[in-house]
């Protein structure tokens, strides 16, 4: 589809009564993409955060500092997926869908629920299986 192009400042008053006016310095926009990632034994290392534009290009990536917190700078308007990853955990979301445009894209939330845990060999059927992680958390899954 058709992108329009936003250019920063958006306007800028000159006068050129007494001589011309040379130095105008207009650039395409460049945002920022931030948020937090939630996990269940702070902090978050080995976890990335990962934007990705949907009309295609380049990913960046970003790690979230003992707060939690991330930022991937010099963001383009337009579409971006944003996703949260480390091997082994699991997440309430891990891809959200954001529109980068006028202004900064804020808030974006990710929350660890869990770990992935690899079953192999099992042979018995299960329903339901009670998991405690070291954290002392613990959940009920329903196979």
């Amino acid at each position: 589809g058709d992108q329009a192009v936003i250019i920063t400042p958006a306007s800028l008053s000159v006068s050129t009564s007494a001589r011309p006016f040379l130095t105008a310095r207009f650039a395409q926009a460049a945002l920022h993409v931030r948020g937090h990632v939630t996990c269940l034994s702070p902090p978050c290392d080995g976890v990335t955060v990962t934007v990705t534009p949907r009309a295609g290009g380049s990913a960046r990536s970003a790690s979230p500092g003992n707060s939690g917190k991330f930022k991937v700078d010099d963001v383009p308007p337009g579409e971006y997926e944003v996703r949260v990853s480390r091997d082994g955990w699991c997440w309430a979301h891990d891809t959200k869908t954001v529109n980068v445009g006028k202004e900064d894209s804020m808030n974006i939330g990710f929350e660890q629920k869990g770990y992935k845990v690899p079953l192999r060999g099992v042979t018995a059927s299960v329903k339901d299986l009670d998991v405690q992680h070291e954290s002392g958390s613990k959940q009920r899954l329903n196979l």
